[in-house]
């Protein structure tokens, strides 16, 4: 981890961006308080504590700014970090006997390393050349990629290529009852599901015993939309994504 110190809206190219990072931001009154920030380019983003979304952009330096000090991982650390989520989550996968398909993918990534899965991201991600045909640009980094190694495949690219977000399951007042019935159903091969129980989120489980999936869910209040998760087990499950 190396830490960036920000003295003016113009250094923000010494950040990566689109990435969330940690910083402190040191006012001139002496003051210091920790903030999630990230750079969009030509702003600057605060999140709002506890929020993964939602925030505010800064387009100049505000006068009652000294500086911000900005960690920045460094490519090491993230790679140690996205191998350690990777094993964590495949120790839970291999216990549970849950996705199989994903417990494979998550194998073959850990074979093909950390380093190999971000090139075959960058190539995913690459634009098209002058004039080039969709079809044409599909069918060339399609190429590119399995140069690399032929079992990149989405699932790795879009979702393993990241350091995992696992996370304990939280169904409020009636947490242990409802973790007791998962576990029950995980080990019996039962269909279960919790039904909507409203916390901070608006909270759901559900197993699919033919299949050996199961899913957990944080929407937003009455809405339908929020945060989607596969279980890895009968007490922790993955971000999966946001809808």
């Amino acid at each position: 981890m190396k830490k960036i110190t920000l003295n003016n809206i113009k250094d923000l190219a010494l950040l990566p961006e689109n990435k969330t990072l940690k910083a402190m931001i040191v006012y001139t009154n002496g003051a210091k308080e920790k903030k999630r920030v990230l750079n969009g380019g030509y702003f600057l983003f605060f999140f709002e504590k506890g929020l993964r979304k939602w925030g505010k952009k800064f387009f100049s330096w505000q006068e009652n700014w000294q500086k911000i000090e900005v960690q920045v991982p460094e490519e090491a650390d993230k790679a140690i970090k996205w191998r350690k989520s990777l094993e964590r989550a495949l120790n839970m996968l291999t216990e549970s006997g849950l996705w199989t398909d994903i417990r494979q993918d998550i194998e073959a990534a850990l074979d093909i390393g950390y380093q190999n899965i971000c090139r075959a991201v960058e190539i995913d991600r690459s634009p098209s050349l002058p004039n080039e045909k969709y079809d044409d640009w599909k069918e060339r980094i399609s190429k590119e990629i399995e140069a690399i190694d032929k079992r990149l495949n989405k699932t790795i690219i879009w979702y393993l290529s990241s350091p995992l977000k696992i996370k304990k399951m939280y169904f409020g007042r009636q947490n242990e009852v409802i973790l007791a019935e998962i576990k029950s159903a995980l080990k019996h091969k039962e269909k279960y599901e919790s039904g909507s129980i409203r916390v901070i989120y608006d909270v759901s489980f559900y197993y699919d015993a033919e299949a050996n999936k199961a899913f957990y869910s944080e929407e937003y209040k009455d809405c339908g939309n929020g945060h989607y998760y596969l279980a890895l087990n009968a007490t922790h499950a993955v971000f999966w994504e946001d809808d």
